[in-house]
């Protein structure tokens, strides 16, 4: 457990953060995109994230969790509306799933399982008025309502 999520989870944050995720470099809006939201449909984890050469770059090694949004590239934007930098968490509530690494194998042999879809707010890293980086999400509470418009994304 890192430094950081260990002081969370001190002061019992953690459980409502899942993909807390450090290890990643930030990047671009791009390669925010081929990362974390899909178009179209989705068959299954394991060939979205070898057909995207998803990994964890740190160090080479398969992705421990990687989360998707259901949602229009433009509503992902606008979590960075009027944020030239920094971090921000969504007002809207999202469509959420992850999948998560089933092996200790190295890419390009990673094998992933889907996690149920859940609702949740999105926490990003605001570069430019553009997400560069996902860095958690937080479940809603059952008074949220899921932001849905028919595409189908992943972060």
């Amino acid at each position: 457990m890192s430094p950081v999520q260990f002081f969370l989870y001190t002061l019992g944050v953690l459980d409502s953060i899942s993909c807390l995720d450090t290890s990643q470099a930030i990047g671009t809006f791009d390669e925010f995109k081929n990362r974390h939201i899909v178009v179209g449909t989705f068959s299954n984890c394991t060939d979205y994230m070898a057909k995207h050469h998803i990994y964890d770059h740190s160090n080479g090694r398969c992705k421990t969790v990687n989360s998707f949004i259901n949602a229009s590239v433009a509503e992902i934007k606008k979590t960075c509306r009027g944020i030239k930098y920094g971090s921000h968490l969504s007002s809207k509530c999202f469509e959420v799933f992850e999948c998560i690494n089933s092996t200790k194998l190295k890419p390009p042999r990673c094998k992933y399982k889907q996690r149920p879809k859940i609702s949740a707010k999105i926490n990003v890293k605001c570069e430019n008025f553009l997400p560069v980086h996902l860095k958690g999400t937080r479940k809603c509470s059952g008074t949220d309502v899921p932001h849905t418009d028919g595409v189908f994304l992943l972060v």
